[in-house]
């Protein structure tokens, strides 16, 4: 049985459901993000000044040499803001998965916000307030391994 005929044959409130959703899922939280941190990037390489870049190619660098020794450690910063800020959509993506597959989505579309969600409703607060705690120690960890890098990288 195909893909497309298990979605025919499930009824029109199932199809959040299939595994389909996934990839649904997946276009729309692009289609929300992308545009964002492509906007950054050709901010960041437009600031690059010509001069830099002519100066390489008068010393004979080729164009995969100026972007991975010259380019790419201008825009660096840049990368790094956007790497924090795909992170934080990540966790923002609730809403999405949420209007495709429902409270009980497939397991592909199960998300952290998922399992908050139904403990909630399920007034499991044991479960609740501990995963709560490891979702803030996540973070947290994350935030302080990110400051630790950059102040490594400001000392060098």
């Amino acid at each position: 049985m195909t893909i497309a005929s298990s979605i025919l044959q499930k009824s029109p409130s199932q199809w959040g459901e299939t595994p389909v959703a996934f990839y649904v899922f997946l276009i729309i939280v692009l289609w929300k993000t992308l545009g964002f941190s492509i906007l950054i990037f050709i901010v960041a390489i437009k600031s690059i000044e010509s001069e830099i870049i002519d100066a390489a190619m008068l010393d004979g660098v080729n164009p995969l040499q100026c972007f991975w020794y010259i380019k790419l450690p201008i825009i660096k910063s840049s990368l790094l803001i956007c790497g924090i800020l795909t992170i934080y959509n990540s966790f923002r993506c609730f809403r999405e998965a949420y209007l495709i597959g429902g409270s009980h989505p497939n397991e592909q579309l199960y998300s952290i916000q998922h399992f908050l969600q139904n403990n909630f409703m399920n007034m499991n607060y044991a479960r609740l307030e501990a995963a709560s705690v490891l979702v803030v120690l996540f973070v947290g960890a994350v935030v302080l391994i990110g400051m630790y890098l950059a102040r490594k990288k400001r000392n060098n």
